[in-house]
């Protein structure tokens, strides 16, 4: 079963093949480097400790999926948008495991036997939509003169033989100094550093168990007369693991033939106790190969705030991180190259927060006004930031911008748009006053400006130095309207003023 034909090695590649792979006929699959299913089945007791506790600790850190982008000021990494397939793949790994899982086995099968493998699953397209991880014991490498790997075989348990090509398979090895045979396509177990540990931790376990499964010492021991014979010993022996071989029968008495005597007393010792210092230093020593802490492991019964902190700061950055680092770059090259040749797969680094530092360092930048309440709220208290305010930093002394947050947000944004809107109807109310005032005055005038019978008589001389018959209450009443006008339009000016000067117009008065 193949997935399509195999890009073209490099003329690097096939130097190097040939360099690394013998010459022969047909490749076969290259034989594993240790029995990766005796491993596999010896990770218990301490070995399945250290493991576990790598393996959950990486699965806790979702990779992240970056575009790498060169700009003016230099190269810049900038977060893959979430409709982006490679993002996608990530949310979904297949329709079994989750991301937790992937990472899970990648990293316990590369601990236990030196190699973790993923099938990556293409459609009808070829572009990648799941990955499966695969049981490094069903998988081999098939060597080739010209792409130094140019197949895997993968074979489970009564499963069928299937071959996939390279470019299929997500290979990770831990690092191997012996090349020799097989240690140049596959890598050497951190469980095998501590396999003769975990050997003897396994065999002080078993005649623990085999102690407490198999003998139950009786409560007193005799001794017989002389001229017994083995008959009579193996009846004897016979008596004893019928009447002591069960837990209930512990401390039974033995009675024996007449002529036997009481030798001593009960042959009972704390057997389960005989192992503890060998126990806890194979533990120790198991837990110091992989890299774990026995804080981490939680063995140790006095531990402190700062001791737990070191000893996790010692974990992360000397055991988890270098993880992280190796499967961001087989990712990388294997995985995001197929999708851009701009893409890059990071698992983040776990780090330790110093809460006491934290709190201590976000404490004097306040005080220096060189954060905000929203950047403690956000970084520091994982909180969401305020809906108004809280972006200025604070002064000494707290005393500009902190009332904010002693109110509800959500009542003071009502509040504010509230006001808003009221002022807002305030100025197109006084805005429509003022413009039908504006327009009765210019009526007034027009209405004046047409009747222009009283100003040509006031202009007529008079006959005789008197004024004309029927002219003078005339005269009178246009002096009467014209100082009538006046007034209105002073009005008018004045409400005009006041109204510019609400709206926020500076106005000069004349």
């Amino acid at each position: 079963m193949t997935s399509g034909p195999a890009p073209e090695p490099t003329a690097s590649v096939r130097q190097f093949a040939q360099m690394a792979v013998p010459r022969r006929g047909k490749q076969v699959p290259a034989a594993w480097l240790v029995n990766r299913n005796e491993y596999v089945s010896h990770v218990k007791n301490s070995a399945y400790i250290a493991i576990g506790c790598i393996a959950r600790k990486a699965a806790m850190q979702a990779p992240e999926v970056l575009v790498v982008r060169e700009t003016k000021a230099g190269t810049e990494e900038q977060a893959a948008p979430q409709d982006h397939p490679l993002v996608q793949l990530f949310q979904r790994i297949n329709a079994f495991h989750s991301l937790y899982d992937y990472i899970y086995y990648t990293v316990g099968w590369r601990l236990a036997t030196g190699d973790s493998f993923a099938w990556k699953a293409r459609n009808g397209l070829g572009m990648v939509t799941e990955l499966w991880p695969l049981p490094s014991q069903w998988c081999h490498a098939i060597p080739s003169e010209t792409e130094f790997i140019s197949q895997y075989k993968v074979e489970g348990v009564w499963g069928q033989e299937v071959y996939w090509p390279a470019k299929d398979i997500i290979h990770i090895s831990d690092p191997n100094l012996d090349w020799s045979g097989s240690g140049r396509y596959y890598g050497r177990p951190t469980m095998g550093a501590a396999g003769t540990m975990i050997d003897i931790e396994e065999a002080m376990m078993s005649r623990m168990l085999n102690w407490f499964q198999n003998y139950a010492p009786p409560g007193m021991v005799f001794s017989g007369a002389e001229g017994i014979g083995p008959d009579q010993i193996w009846q004897l022996y016979e008596v004893l693991a019928e009447q002591h071989a069960l837990n209930e029968t512990s401390g039974r008495p033995f009675v024996v033939p007449e002529g036997f005597k009481l030798e001593t007393g009960a042959m009972t010792g704390p057997k389960e106790i005989d192992y503890s210092g060998q126990l806890k230093t194979t533990l120790e020593m198991i837990l110091a190969v992989f890299g774990v802490p026995p804080a981490i492991a939680g063995i140790v019964k006095d531990v402190n705030r700062a001791s737990m902190q070191g000893s996790m700061i010692a974990f992360c950055e000397s055991t988890v991180n270098p993880l992280l680092l190796h499967l961001s770059q087989h990712h990388t090259q294997n995985l995001a190259r197929e999708f851009d040749e701009k893409l890059i797969v990071r698992f983040p680094p776990c780090t330790v927060d110093d809460v006491e530092q934290m709190r201590k360092s976000y404490e004097t930048a306040a005080k220096a006004g060189a954060v905000t309440p929203n950047d403690i709220r956000e970084q520091m208290l994982q909180m969401p930031v305020y809906l108004t305010g809280g972006d200025r930093p604070l002064v000494q002394g707290a005393q500009i911008e902190a009332s904010f947050g002693n109110i509800d947000e959500a009542v003071l944004a009502e509040e504010a748009a509230a006001k808003e809107e009221k002022e807002r109807a305030a100025k197109e109310e006084a805005a429509a006053k003022l413009e039908s005032m504006r327009a009765g005055r210019n009526g007034n005038n027009q209405s004046a400006e047409g009747d222009g019978r009283g100003v040509k008589e006031e202009d007529e001389p008079a006959a005789n130095g008197k004024p004309p018959r029927g002219k003078t209450k005339t005269t009178k009443s246009h002096e009467g309207n014209g100082s009538l006008d006046t007034r209105r339009q002073a009005i008018l000016d004045t409400v005009d003023i006041l109204l510019r000067r609400r709206q926020g117009i500076n106005v000069v008065d004349d």
